[in-house]
């Protein structure tokens, strides 16, 4: 019978990337951040041996493939722990890999007002946060100027009208939520005119008088 001869190629001419030609690819990845939290980006990388041809990824566990790129980005909807697995494949054949990701969940976050208040008078906030402490605070005051990195922060206002405020907070885990309400700084010197305050609850009818 004629001899077979065969060829050892090498990733980056490190030893362990080493595949002979004709056998299949050695599938293997990782991925960016190695904690990564609901509705934010995670980076998958490729690092299968021998130069794979074709990829699949299941990157939520359900057996069905969510991408045949080299290099996805995913974003997971909900927290959890996920079994993700890469098929490589070439010519030669396919194998593969899993690994466990665990994917943390943001804070649930709120804050209340006092307001609507006078100009001059502090508007105290009040944050609810839930999730993984210590928080990180990160309070915009809508006016273009007026920020905090307090829990429950009093700002005052320079002038009156309607200022949208949101809040930010950053969890132990580096996960982020945000959100924003809308309130009403009234100028006494404008108190004797009649305003109107928008009722955009469930059956307002938009016309309610101050």
């Amino acid at each position: 019978a004629a001899a077979v001869s065969t060829l050892t190629l090498c990733n980056n001419g490190a030893p362990a990337s080493c595949n002979t030609v004709g056998s299949p690819p050695v599938a293997g990845f990782s991925f960016s951040p190695a904690s990564p939290c609901a509705n934010s980006p995670v980076q998958f990388t490729d690092s299968s041996l021998a130069w794979p041809t074709g990829w699949a990824w299941d990157l939520d566990g359900d057996g069905a493939t969510d991408s045949v790129f080299q290099n996805p980005v995913f974003t997971y909807p909900a927290a959890g722990v996920y079994t993700v697995s890469l098929t490589a494949s070439d010519g030669d054949g396919s194998s593969t890999a899993s690994q466990v990701i665990t994917v943390n969940a943001q804070p649930v976050i709120d804050f209340t007002t006092d307001a609507p208040v006078l100009l001059g008078s502090p508007v105290q906030f009040t944050s609810s946060v839930s999730g993984v402490p210590p928080y990180a605070y990160a309070w915009d005051f809508g006016d273009g100027s007026g920020a905090s990195a307090q829990a429950n922060p009093a700002y005052t206002y320079a002038s009156g009208g309607t200022y949208n405020v949101a809040l930010t907070v950053t969890d132990a885990n580096a996960c982020v939520s945000s959100v924003s309400h809308s309130f009403l700084i009234v100028d006494p010197l404008l108190a004797y005119q009649s305003y109107r305050i928008i009722d955009s609850s469930p059956g307002g009818n938009g016309n309610g008088k101050a």
